[in-house]
């Protein structure tokens, strides 16, 4: 594998961008974000970062986040690739230069970074892998494939010594210079990476015949470089496994390359002339194609007011369809074999709980009771069960479900749905609140084990939180409905993936006393209110009588 100084010998310049923050008490330049690129002959410059007024053009982009502290962006541009290299790598103490308006300054990161991969050495990113990575969100687009070198923050110690009100203006201003919200990326905050496109082909364009027994490769190549000499690497990949393997010396920059049959998933791996993987790419080609076509048909207008009062008209341009197809073709043996495996991965999801369907009926009610009960009963260390419409009910058929005695159960309802009357009529003086503490007076009366506190969302008139969540220990888990029927009607449980941010959403709201409250204590003061009300209502009948009564007295006397 090539060094990233021998990589440069196949580069002609540089491009450096940088966010930044300028803290003027201490002078110090704290990065943000920063992306350093290699870059091959023939490709455009990117766009220059500048702020134009009516007296300079200032070279970078900038926005205050107090009085102390300003975000900036700049982007320098030389003509030595190995610029990018020393500033990916740094100098002591994670320190890099950048340069503002003709001044060097020292750039610093407030953690030790770590690399990925080890050692300085490059991944190949394909911007058309099926793999999801996120570096590609954030580097330029090229249309080829790239290799990267990246340094992280990996303690978040960069994100961390940003308030909430700093988060807001980073991310309006990250969209605004890099087109993406820096702050969806998190492992990259306080970051820097190294990338540089293939340096021997300006584009590649790959293609299948009608017949599906060719494959038609165009190789588009960079000013001075050839890769005649080269070769490519072809492989049907299938759903049993892989099918042919071709191992095709490149001759001509333009090539149709017979395969032995039709390929479910293509894969292309191209090398260069010295044997460096260039681009690694995977194509689907499906054979059993259906063409649906339209004609334009009228368009259609609705009007209707809004609930500010303003007339709002809706607008769409209507189309006919019509199928080729007058009946459903047949299935390929390949689009068989495929909808077996995505049935077997949805199997797979429901056993590891990570995405259940729960259709509705009896069945699917009793099914959805069972794997409740078994969340619950896996709970190890914590339990929060967060439901608008949680119930006393609920509370027996849930929360006793937890079997190990050190876990903390934490519920939280609404007020919203607490206050309201427990049998749904006007004539009950009891609520679901007052329901709801008779409950755990009950449960916890018979079981001095069990460690539960409820809580209520304050809101009157509506809940702040409108999904339903299962905290279990480090996972959560959302609920399509709420859990006094969850199962009955067609819904649906899934494994959130990076739960972080919810859990820390719930706890600061657990901790918050305006937005949630004790059940008891929110029981003791509406019956304080209530209370407070009956009197008033007495005075002012009191004071009504009096009043008639002494109208009366005026009467007799005059």
């Amino acid at each position: 594998m090539k060094t990233l100084d021998e990589f440069s010998l196949e580069y002609v310049r540089s491009e450096i961008t940088s966010l930044f923050i300028h803290e003027r008490n201490t002078n110090r330049f704290v990065n943000i974000f920063s992306v350093a690129e290699m870059c091959p002959s023939e490709q455009p410059l990117s766009k220059v970062i500048e702020n134009k007024t009516e007296l300079k053009t200032y070279s970078m982009l900038r926005e205050s986040l107090d009085e102390n502290r300003t975000i900036y962006a700049i982007r320098t541009f030389t003509d030595n690739p190995a610029d990018a290299i020393l500033f990916f790598r740094g100098i002591e103490n994670q320190k890099r230069i950048i340069q503002i308006e003709g001044k060097k300054h020292e750039l610093i990161s407030l953690n030790v970074l770590e690399s990925e991969p080890p050692n300085e050495v490059p991944v190949l990113v394909s911007n058309n892998s099926d793999k999801a990575n996120a570096i590609l969100d954030l580097l330029p687009n090229r249309p080829v494939s790239i290799r990267v070198c990246s340094l992280f923050d990996l303690q978040g110690v960069t994100l961390n010594s940003f308030s909430a009100k700093d988060k807001q203006i980073i991310e309006k201003f990250s969209i605004e210079v890099i087109s993406v919200n820096l702050l969806d990326y998190e492992e990259y905050m306080g970051g820097v990476v190294l990338c540089f496109a293939n340096s021997y082909l300006r584009e590649f364009k790959e293609s299948i015949n009608n017949e599906g027994n060719k494959v038609l490769l165009d190789f588009r190549e960079r000013e001075n470089k050839s890769i005649i000499g080269g070769k490519v690497l072809i492989v049907d990949e299938r759903v049993q496994g892989n099918g042919f393997e071709l191992n095709i010396k490149i001759t001509e920059t333009k090539m149709v390359i017979p395969i032995p049959c039709s390929p479910q998933e293509l894969r292309t791996i191209i090398y260069s002339p010295n044997g460096t993987i260039l681009e690694d790419m995977k194509g689907s080609f499906i054979q059993g194609f259906i063409t649906n076509a339209s004609i334009s048909g009228p368009t259609r207008r609705i009007t209707h007011t809004r609930k500010d009062g303003v007339e709002e008209e809706i607008i769409v341009e209507t189309r006919n369809p019509f199928n080729s197809f007058p009946s459903p073709p047949v299935l390929s043996v390949t689009q068989k074999l495929r909808l077996s495996e995505e049935r077997r991965m949805l199997n797979k999801l429901e056993k590891e709980h990570v995405f259940i369907y729960f259709p509705g009926g009896e069945s699917s009610l009793q099914h959805a009771k069972t794997v409740i009960r078994k969340l619950l009963g896996s709970a190890n260390s914590r339990c929060v069960i967060c439901d608008t419409y949680l119930s006393g009910d609920d509370i027996i058929r849930f929360a006793t479900l937890v079997s190990n005695t050190d876990v903390s159960i934490q519920l939280l309802s609404s007020q919203f749905f607490l206050k309201k009357n427990f049998d749904g009529s006007s004539i009950s003086n009891l609520t679901h609140g007052e329901k709801m503490s008779k409950v755990l007076e009950s449960i916890l009366y018979q079981d001095r084990s069990l460690r539960i506190e409820a809580k209520l969302l304050l809101g009157s008139n509506k809940s702040p939180l409108h999904d339903r969540f299962l905290i279990l220990d480090d996972e959560v888990y959302m609920l399509g409905s709420s859990l006094n029927e969850f199962g009955s009607r067609a819904t649906t449980l899934f494994r959130i993936p990076d739960p972080s941010r919810l859990i820390n959403q719930v706890e600061d709201w657990w901790q918050d006393d305006k937005m949630t409250i004790d059940l008891n204590q929110w029981l003791e003061e509406e019956r304080v209110k209530v209370s407070t009300e009956a009197s008033l209502n007495y005075i002012q009948k009191c004071f009504s009588v009096l009043c008639k009564v002494f109208k009366k007295l005026i009467h007799v006397k005059g």
